[in-house]
């Protein structure tokens, strides 16, 4: 790798001077133009008139296709007074290394004696530094950078002013917001400069200000016009929800295992915010519930489900966990009619005629097998026998009764004393007939309902 990395030192001369350039590799006319670069951007200042951190690194796009490297550290026992030292150098040997820079053991942290400082090469700055420590770093901290993410996918050429990031962590979190944004947008058109400052106490308006700025808390002032201050941390928001899940994808699988799951859904669209609206619908669609089935009607369970029931022959029992569900009945709605109303009472009186008829059958029963007519005893004689008897040998106190009664009621029938009189007409015919008693009450009842049904 061929070409020249040039070096600039920022330093306070004595206790009473300022901040200004104590050595370079420049000669002087450029040295002073240098310095006038980073006028605005070499200071490290604390927030809020807090502790500054160690450490802070700037990256600056210039014209001409300079780029440009800052370092700043803190001196703990002297606050304010800071020392800056800058790396400046095309594009093509700085910008690839500009974040794992921050990584880099041989920063000077203070100026010696006011030299001529030799140019670097790219090829040994290369060498001693490492993409596999940032990497190892930017997935540790890759999650909680959901803010920043989701802030460049509503607008990726936006200028950000991102707040409450922790200074140790600005470079890993950058390094994995980079790496994510590089498998959405492959195969696009875009590109944006990566230019950023880990620390920052304002983000007002100043020449080459970096378009990522990291802040500890918001500042009173500002921020400069075009530039969007975002939280660090992320929301519910549907974009940050995305942003979430591309960066858990990235910490778990890294950028490969991203690219394979990102780029299958996106690799026809060519415009980025296309890309971002495939994914959004992709990562943060929420299944639809199923429509409600309308309910199966089962047969009538019997057996085993039933409490108290018996199983059925060949039945199975559930298992355990199952449960059979039973439709329930569907309600019926009864309409009162005369045909509803007389038809079950016309049920009714025909069961208690028939239950008069049997009750008539076995009392007929009973006539006929009362005691002294069973077959193996004589027959009693007939009545004509028994009046015949009578007159023939009537008792003597009797026989004079009989005859007055003869006498006194001519054609009047003659019985002997305590037997009674067999009616006559239709009520002896119903007294020998008890069917036809039970028949005359069946056609009574069914003549009255007839009437009743055809009114």
């Amino acid at each position: 790798m061929t070409g020249e990395i040039d070096q600039l030192q920022f330093d306070f001369g004595d206790a009473f001077g300022s901040l200004d350039a104590q050595a370079s590799s420049y000669p002087p006319e450029m040295e002073a133009y240098w310095a006038d670069q980073f006028r605005q951007h070499h200071r490290l200042v604390g927030f809020s008139d807090g502790a500054p951190p160690e450490r802070a690194f700037s990256y600056f796009e210039f014209e001409n296709s300079k780029v440009a490297v800052l370092f700043r550290c803190a001196r703990p026992d002297d606050a304010g007074r800071n020392f800056s030292h800058a790396l400046i150098g095309e594009r093509r040997f700085l910008a690839n290394l500009a974040l794992p820079l921050t990584q880099w053991r041989h920063w000077p942290t203070s100026s010696g004696a006011r030299a001529r400082l030799a140019k670097l090469s790219p090829s040994l700055l290369h060498d001693e530094t490492s993409d596999h420590r940032l990497d190892e770093a930017a997935r540790y901290h890759a999650l909680p950078a959901a803010g920043l993410l989701a802030a460049l996918l509503d607008d990726p050429d936006g200028h950000l002013s991102v707040v409450g990031a922790p200074d140790s962590a600005v470079a890993p979190v950058l390094w994995a917001v980079r790496d994510v944004m590089a498998v959405v947008a492959a195969g696009t058109s875009w590109r944006r400069p990566w230019t950023f400052s880990t620390h920052e106490v304002e983000d007002e308006h100043r020449d080459h200000l970096p378009s990522l700025l990291f802040l500890p808390g918001a500042p009173l002032s500002g921020p400069a016009p075009g530039r969007v201050r975002v939280p660090f941390l992320g929301g519910d928001q549907p974009l940050h929800v995305l942003a979430n899940r591309l960066l858990a994808h990235y910490r778990d699988d890294g950028s490969a295992g991203l690219r394979e799951a990102v780029q299958p859904l996106v690799r026809y669209e060519q415009d980025l915010s296309k890309r971002v609206a495939v994914l959004l619908d992709a990562f943060t669609r929420v299944a639809a519930p199923p429509p409600p089935q309308p309910p199966v009607e089962q047969p009538p369970v019997v057996g085993w489900d039933v409490p108290g029931g018996d199983p059925e022959p060949g039945a199975v029992p559930d298992l355990p966990g199952e449960t059979r569900t039973v439709a329930e009945p569907e309600p019926v709605v009864r309409t009162e009619t005369a045909e509803s109303v007389l038809v079950p009472v016309l049920y009714g009186l025909t069961e208690r005629v028939g239950a008069l008829a049997d009750a008539v059958r076995q009392l007929a029963v009973a006539r006929e097998e009362r005691p002294g007519t069973a077959p193996d005893r004589p027959a009693p004689p007939s009545p004509a026998v028994r009046q015949n008897q009578a007159q023939a040998h009537p008792p003597p106190h009797y026989r004079a009764g009989y005859d007055q009664a003869a006498h006194h009621h001519p054609g009047a029938p003659r019985a002997r004393s305590g037997a009674p009189v067999r009616p006559s007409g239709v009520v002896g015919w119903l007294a020998d007939n008890p069917w036809g008693v039970v028949l005359l009450v069946i056609v009574l009842l069914f003549g009255f309902l007839l009437g009743v049904l055809t009114v």
